[in-house]
Formats: C-alpha cells, structure tokens, sequence
C-alpha cells in the first residue's frame, strides 16, 4: 500500500512539474515580441519597351540620410536577377525599429550586365520623407 501511494504521489508530482512548466514557457513565449517589419514598394521603368536578352540584375537600395551630417545609413536592398522585360514591380521589406523618423531617405536602382560592376542602366530618388514610404514610387531608369 506505501508502495502504490509512493507511486501516485510520484506521478502527481511529475504531472504538476510538466504543468508548471508548460505555463513558464508560455509566459515566456508571450512575453518575446516578434520584430515589426514595414513594407515599401514601387515600379522600375524604362523608356520604351526593353528587352534584355543577356543575363542582368537589378538592385534596388533603400538608404537612410542624416539631415545634419548628411551620413549615410543602409537599410535595405533588394537583388531581382533576370527581369528582361520591364516595367518591374517591386517590394523592400524592412524592420520600422531601423527606421529613424526625423531622417531623409534615398533609393538607388541599379540595373548590371552579367560580370560587370559598374551599372549599365541606374536612378536615383530625391530624398524622401518617412511619411512618403508609404507611397509607391515610380522610377525610370537611364
């Protein structure tokens, strides 16, 4: 009998660890916030209707200004590898804790033949505000 009510209490006590347990690694779990990511988007144009027959990429770089020391922050890029026919849509993803509200903001377009380095086709933004983030972006390469 001291036997079977060793082995219940036993039971009961591992029973009640795994309760405990559990509740901790739910707190836990709530407690960590997951990181807020906020999304830009915008078309890539070019003049006509282009067709590249080669392999090319475009890079589309959104970088962050310092309005008093005019420093340069990179935030975030995107590669697309092969878009032959434009225009091209595209989206930046990027975390809103990076994100510096009193700050100006550029992006660059860079389109580049296979094995170059310089950029065949490339444009530039006008610096931008945050509030202006949430507005598609239509640019033109030349």
């Amino acid at each position: 009998m001291k036997r079977l009510t060793f082995i219940y209490m036993m039971i009961i006590s591992i029973c009640f660890s795994f309760f405990v347990l559990s509740c901790q690694s739910a707190i836990l779990s709530n407690s960590i916030q997951s990181p807020t990511y906020e999304i830009f988007t915008g078309v890539v144009r070019y003049p006509g209707d282009l067709y590249f027959p080669s392999r090319v990429r475009l890079v589309i770089t959104l970088n962050q200004i310092n309005p008093v020391d005019n420093s340069s922050t990179f935030i975030v890029s995107q590669t697309i590898n092969n878009p032959q026919r434009f225009p091209v849509n595209y989206t930046l993803r990027y975390l809103s804790e990076e994100i510096n509200p009193s700050h100006l903001f550029i992006l660059t377009y860079n389109l580049y033949k296979e094995g170059e380095v310089e950029p065949y086709l490339a444009a530039r933004s006008s610096r931008i505000k945050l509030t202006d983030l949430n507005i598609p972006l239509d640019i033109s390469l030349r």
